[in-house]
């Protein structure tokens, strides 16, 4: 367990205040679930409801003694969207993508962050975006489904609320908001480090790419790649619930980002 504390707690963007990243993602552990009655959104008595997304949007973490499981649908936003950019993109492609697919409203360079990823020496190029208007559960993932089928995007996942994350005293400042997601990658904790047989079996089966040990020797990191059977927190949910593991469980990671009007 310490040993994903640390990592969780080494992901850093270049733009973005340390301090409050740092606590977001630590705290992603302890937060309770909730009821879906109280929709989540950034406006007030939005009407969209994400009430059908409930039973497929949660990840397992491990505690002291137990896996336990939080429930994320009712801290889901219906209005942004993380978008993940190929490496190989620059700033200029990315902002032109973006703004020119219709759903989203206008952005700038200044909106591209980078996450470093511990163990693997890379940082990810990514963007918060918010939607011209809020949608569905449903619709969401179905943008990221186009978005995901385009070569400038290597993931695209939905976005939770991050105050929900941190101490109620701890709350981001005037103008910004605290939002939370997942990466394309996740951790799984095998049961006998000497034997990964299984590990390599369902890597394989569901496309996803082991990328090394993260300093435990039972605990590795994957990553999601194009043909892979789901994103992070649906294969980190799949890694635990197939019996075979310790746990899986999703990178998670939060931001104070801007409020765009």
């Amino acid at each position: 367990m310490n040993v994903i504390m640390k990592t969780l707690s080494v992901l850093q963007g270049a733009k973005q205040r340390s301090a409050a990243v740092m606590l977001c993602m630590m705290s992603m552990l302890i937060f309770m679930p909730v009821g879906c009655e109280n929709k989540s959104s950034f406006n007030d008595g939005d009407e969209v409801n994400n009430c059908e997304c409930m039973d497929e949007l949660f990840y397992y973490e491990i505690g002291d003694n137990e896996t336990l499981k939080f429930i994320l649908g009712d801290l889901l936003l219906n209005e942004r969207l993380l978008i993940g950019f190929d490496e190989k993109a620059n700033d200029a492609e990315i902002v032109n993508y973006v703004n020119q697919t219709g759903f989203f409203k206008t952005v700038n360079e200044g909106d591209i962050d980078y996450l470093t990823i511990p163990y693997i020496g890379i940082d990810d190029c990514i963007m918060f975006v918010v939607l011209k208007e809020p949608t569905s559960c449903t619709s969401l993932k179905e943008i990221i489904q186009t978005l995901e089928k385009t070569p400038i995007v290597s993931y695209a996942n939905l976005v939770f609320k991050g105050e929900k994350f941190t101490d109620k005293q701890d709350v981001a400042s005037d103008g910004y908001v605290r939002v939370g997601s997942f990466t394309s990658r996740f951790y799984v904790k095998v049961k006998d480090a000497n034997d990964l047989s299984d590990l390599y079996a369902l890597a394989q089966e569901t496309n996803t790419n082991i990328l090394g040990n993260v300093g435990d020797p039972q605990w590795y990191m994957l990553k999601i790649e194009e043909k892979s059977k789901g994103n992070a927190m649906q294969m980190g949910n799949y890694f635990h619930e197939i019996g075979k593991f310790i746990t899986g469980m999703p990178q998670g990671f939060c931001r104070d980002i801007k409020i765009i009007q």
